[in-house]
């Protein structure tokens, strides 16, 4: 903040230049984790005074710091990501859209203005130093060792060859994730399949007349979450009524033809009609 505080410039879209100082920044601090300060513009400089009026207008709402940094503040994070620790306001800018790329402008020490692709050389070469001095950690350490049950996991017989055990590694890596993968199917297909026993059993008992169709969508939901206690729980329920009675298949069958047709009639009809009509409602909805 030192240089800042000597020179607290305020630029036009950090455009290092005396034609781009539209004014200056006033009271400026640290408030909690916030950079805070008033801005004053230049309004005996035209432009400036133009840009100050869309600021008070709100048209122009953003600002932006730009600051320089030295490479040995870049500390990789565990999830791979590179986080500045330590850096130097340069100048804050009134900018168009605070949320672009251009919110934080980088410069070299030098004071120019560092592009994208110089970033991330800079990150790059920061990469592969620390890639070299990984690997040369890995060089010097003692020789592992290996427990026989982690041997015979691996379908190896000793831990002498390192590359041996490395790839034995990967390859159980590799079978790990395809197993994975297969059982995230398997759970796919066996959800839906319970999902499917549970609205054919909640179907059965609306026929039934053990609960209403009001109550479908809730106790499908619990039939997934426990297929077994839901079967149960509507064994035990008294059957009120049949639908089947107040509605003629023939009559039913032949007013329903097309999807349009199903959805027209309310939640009975289309339960007692798929009911009576197994073959059809699933040609018609291609199951």
């Amino acid at each position: 903040m030192k240089r800042f505080k000597n020179n607290p410039v305020m630029l036009d879209q950090h455009y290092n230049s005396t034609s781009a100082v539209v004014g200056r920044w006033k009271n400026v601090k640290v408030e909690g984790a916030q950079l805070t300060g008033d801005s004053e513009f230049d309004l005996d400089d035209p432009d400036a005074a133009k840009l100050s009026g869309k600021v008070d207008r709100e048209f122009v709402k953003g600002a932006s710091m730009g600051v320089t940094f030295n490479r040995e503040y870049m500390k990789q994070q565990p999830d791979g990501s590179w986080q500045l620790t330590q850096c130097e306001l340069f100048e804050v800018s009134i900018v168009a859209v605070p949320s672009n790329r251009s919110s934080l402008t980088l410069f070299a020490e030098t004071g120019e203005i560092l592009t994208e692709d110089q970033v991330k050389l800079s990150i790059s070469e920061l990469t592969a130093e620390l890639s070299i001095q990984e690997n040369n950690q890995i060089v010097e350490m003692e020789k592992y060792n290996l427990s026989a049950a982690a041997l015979t996991a691996v379908n190896l017989s000793n831990a002498d060859d390192s590359a041996a055990v490395s790839t034995a590694i990967v390859n159980l890596s590799a079978e790990l994730a395809q197993e994975k993968a297969a059982h995230e199917v398997t759970k796919g297909l066996m959800t839906d399949s319970v999902k499917l026993q549970a609205t054919n059993l909640v179907d059965a008992a609306i026929l039934a007349g053990k609960i209403t169709a009001s109550e479908r969508d809730e106790t499908i939901a619990e039939g997934i979450k426990n297929l077994a206690f839901t079967t149960k729980m509507l064994g035990l329920l008294p059957a009120k009524k049949t639908l089947g009675a107040d509605i003629h298949n023939t009559t039913v069958e032949l007013e329903c033809k097309t999807p349009d047709d199903f959805q027209k009639m309310d939640i009975n009809a289309q339960l007692a009609w798929k009911s009576a009509n197994p073959d059809a409602y699933n040609k018609l909805f291609q199951k």
